[in-house]
């Protein structure tokens, strides 16, 4: 039912009917603030949620869809922006634009001001919110290579295995023995990508306690929250997660797991030191709880230097679920990952992984079967794309935006940028108008941290990095004179 207006009244949304509104709003691509702001503007549309209804609070809302506050304001202020919410001075925010639009109950699409704000007419958006290349050159290859391997699976299996192919799961584990981690196919279970394998062990620590480093992976934060996990924010510095944290947490505050991407954080790029691997591995085995090691990004490099081994080659009494990938090496299409454990925890994930999808599917894995011999090669590959990539967005930002500051990652596939006053989720906002997204810090935090920070990949081509950062340029021309206004406690 649409929440209609009485005679002379403003209608106020309950937070309820507006999450109900929000239905499936969390699912596609890009940053939680855009999907969070596109399904209000289709509720909008719908008439599901009436023009000029006041909307919930940003904190009840927050609240209510189980995500930090920072990205419901940064979503109002995207509706605000393209005319599709407005304030009302001390009311609160109300959806349709303001005027007569507002008092008429509905607006329609033709009413709404376009997101890229230019005089030659629609542009294509430069897409900053998406970190993965495109596919290895390597794939039409081995998948020329697949179809006699088809042929024998089709005949041989019914096409239900849901713990993984065996030739893929054997595969697997030979590339964490090579890595000084002995392991057998047993010890594996195929996941359909990465993020399944997160979501997967999350369902494990339900309800618990669970320290995350903090930026991390908004995909993988999401996770933990759907699993109703009490987040636990552990900084990061250029060691990696700062796992010393963990020692001056409080008795009350100790959590039942760790997650932690070892190698290497997505947004910073870092890499946890061998002497911080070392001693998380020491601290979980004494206090008893397991250590989530994401290795999703651990081939993605534009360095030729080894990283350390991963912790459970360093843990000898310590629970560690190892998660990793061929999404980001290979190609994003390639929806496999993998989650590696000892026997008893591989038997608490297998019932979650069958009530999921009764297995991923054999032709991608007999895909990636034909392609994880190939790592070394394709690891050479991406290094070259990167690190031509990389040097383009850095020459083009070391001209366009001087003031902008960043880190020098290690690995990965972004800059962790640093803007020199605002904050990143209005200035997100901003540079929507010019035509490029941006994924704003607070979404990789749990604790809303970041403000002034913004996650900035280089893995898009040469031409269309330079498109956006002039972009960039041209939407920081027209943010920062407003940004540098703001008293120095207004952003965090």
């Amino acid at each position: 039912m649409p929440l209609e207006r009485s005679a002379g009244s403003t209608p106020h949304a309950q937070v309820a009917d507006v999450a109900a509104a929000l239905t499936d709003w969390t699912r596609g691509s890009g940053p939680m603030l855009a999907r969070l702001a596109t399904a209000l503007e289709s509720a909008v549309l719908r008439g599901t949620i009436a023009a000029g209804t006041r909307l919930p609070s940003e904190r009840d809302l927050a609240q209510r869809l189980g995500i930090s506050r920072s990205t419901v304001v940064a979503a109002y202020d995207r509706l605000k922006t393209e005319g599709r919410a407005h304030t009302q001075r001390g009311s609160g925010t109300y959806a349709g634009p303001p005027g007569p639009l507002a008092r008429g109950g509905r607006f329609s699409p033709g009413h709404l001001v376009s997101i890229v704000d230019n005089h030659d007419g629609p542009r294509q958006m430069v897409e900053f919110t998406i970190a993965a290349l495109p596919g290895s050159r390597e794939l039409a290859p081995a998948g020329e290579r697949l179809a006699k391997q088809l042929q024998r699976l089709s005949r041989e299996t019914p096409g239900y295995l849901p713990l993984g192919l065996p030739a893929l799961r054997r595969e697997i584990a030979r590339g964490y023995t090579a890595r000084g981690l002995p392991t057998q196919a047993e010890q594996i279970i195929v996941t359909s990508g990465a993020q399944q394998a997160i979501a997967l062990v999350a369902q494990l620590f339900r309800g618990d306690r669970v320290a995350m480093e903090d930026p991390t992976n908004p995909a993988s934060l999401d996770a933990f929250r759907a699993a109703g996990a009490d987040i636990v924010a552990i900084g990061v510095d250029a060691d990696g997660a700062n796992v010393e944290e963990l020692e001056r947490l409080p008795a009350a505050r100790v959590p039942a797991a760790v997650y932690i991407a070892t190698t290497y954080n997505n947004p910073t790029g870092t890499v946890l030191s061998a002497e911080r691997r070392r001693h998380v591995a020491e601290m979980a085995e004494r206090a008893g709880w397991t250590i989530v090691e994401d290795e999703t990004l651990c081939d993605i490099s534009i360095h030729d230097i080894e990283p350390p081994p991963p912790i459970a080659a360093l843990a000898t009494g310590a629970t560690v679920l190892t998660i990793g990938s061929a999404c980001k090496l290979f190609w994003g299409g390639l929806r496999i990952g993998w989650v590696r454990g000892e026997a008893h925890m591989i038997s608490r994930i297998a019932p979650l992984k069958i009530v999921a999808d009764l297995g991923t599917s054999l032709v991608g894995q007999a895909l990636c079967a034909e392609l994880l011999p190939l790592r070394d090669r394709v690891r050479a590959e991406r290094r070259e794309q990167l690190t031509l990539r990389y040097r383009t967005l850095v020459g083009a930002l070391e001209s366009e935006l001087p003031s902008w500051s960043r880190n020098e990652p290690c690995g990965g596939s972004s800059l962790w940028i640093e803007l020199p006053h605002g904050d990143s989720a209005s200035f997100a906002v901003e540079a929507a108008r010019f035509g490029v997204t941006l994924a704003p810090g607070p979404v990789f935090s749990s604790a809303e941290r970041h403000a002034r920070r913004l996650r900035l990949p280089f893995v898009l081509d040469p031409d269309v990095l330079l498109a956006g950062v002039e972009r960039l340029g041209a939407a920081w021309n027209a943010y920062a004179p407003r940004a540098a206004t703001l008293p120095s406690d207004a952003v965090v």
